[in-house]
Parts: C-alpha cells; sequence; structure tokens
C-alpha cells in the first residue's frame, strides 16, 4: 500500500492512518488504526453546529465502526493518506 503524508485535511471518505489516545490495539498496545474516515457534526457546548467527532470504519465487515469524539485539535490525527495498492511491488 501507498500513502502520503501528511494528510492536511479529512477528505469525504478518505483512507488514512489515524492516531488517537482512544484506540487500543490488543496485540500492540497502538493508538494508531487505518480505517475509512467520517467526519460527524454535532453541537457544541455553545451551541454551534461544528464537526464534534470522527467515524472510523473497516473495509473488512467483521469490524465495527468506532466514534472518537474530538475534545481537542490534537485527540484525533490523520497521521497519513491512503494513495493505491501497489500491485507486483517487491518489498
Amino acid at each position: 500500500m501507498l500513502f502520503s503524508r501528511p494528510a492536511l485535511r479529512i477528505r469525504k471518505d478518505m483512507i488514512g492512518v489515524v492516531q488517537s489516545r482512544d484506540i487500543s490495539d490488543p496485540d500492540t498496545g497502538g493508538n494508531y488504526t487505518i480505517k475509512r474516515i467520517k467526519r460527524l457534526k454535532g453541537t457544541t457546548a455553545d451551541g454551534n453546529k461544528e464537526f464534534t467527532s470522527v467515524r472510523l470504519e473497516s473495509l473488512n465487515p467483521d469490524y465495527q465502526p468506532m466514534v472518537l469524539e474530538q475534545r481537542s485539535g490534537d485527540d484525533v490525527r490523520v497521521v497519513a493518506e491512503f494513495v493505491e495498492v501497489l500491485v507486483g511491488a517487491e518489498p
């Protein structure tokens, strides 16, 4: 797989490497995942409609989506955006 780095903003239905304190891989204990990313609007404490969370969806139907609240600017960070699958490339 080929990724570009850094992802400057979340685009509609982009796939990316996401870092968050709320993600915990049971195998590695890491805080990263690769998912389809959707921004969700909500109402803030002062009554404004803004993007308040992100929904992370797996392409594998065996995994349930995750919704992560965006409490501060660094809670959910897209560190790289998926570009394409390289077919026939050797490691």
